[in-house]
């Protein structure tokens, strides 16, 4: 899959062929370029250790988060406490999900957007920071929180 998406960086009409690169974000992510033809790639390690700006990125720092406001080290927003109630009010419940295969392609059910709640516009900023145009169209469109 790597050797296609590199591949697809020279086909990207914006770049005719020049020196370009592109950004893959979806439930992981990567950065790809060719710069005077080499081949260079950023991230797309795979969660835990890189895909920031994903949807496993982002779903995985919402139940970070969730922890830290269970052991009182951040303040409970709507949407932590929606997650935390999505998992029975249990902090291990929340651990023991989380250390289950495939975790990434779950975790987006939790982002549905709490009013009012200050994380979620963070979240979405990260998200479009990696790439993500539909982050960025909701940014546009005044949706931040």
């Amino acid at each position: 899959m790597l050797d296609q998406a590199l591949g697809a960086v020279g086909e990207v009409p914006a770049h005719d062929g020049a020196d370009g690169g592109i950004l893959v974000v979806g439930t992981g992510s990567i950065g790809l370029a060719v710069l005077n033809g080499r081949q260079h790639r950023v991230g797309g390690w795979g969660l835990p250790l890189s895909d920031e700006g994903s949807g496993a990125w982002i779903g995985r720092e919402v139940l970070r988060r969730v922890l830290m406001a269970y052991d009182g080290r951040l303040a409970w927003t709507p949407l932590l406490r929606r997650v935390f109630e999505r998992h029975g009010s249990a902090s291990h419940a929340i651990v023991q999900w989380a250390a289950q295969p495939y975790l990434a392609a779950s975790t987006r059910q939790h982002l549905v957007k709490p009013v009012g709640d200050p994380l979620y516009g963070a979240f979405l900023l990260a998200r479009a920071a990696c790439g993500s145009s539909a982050a960025n169209e909701k940014i546009a469109a005044g949706r931040t929180g």
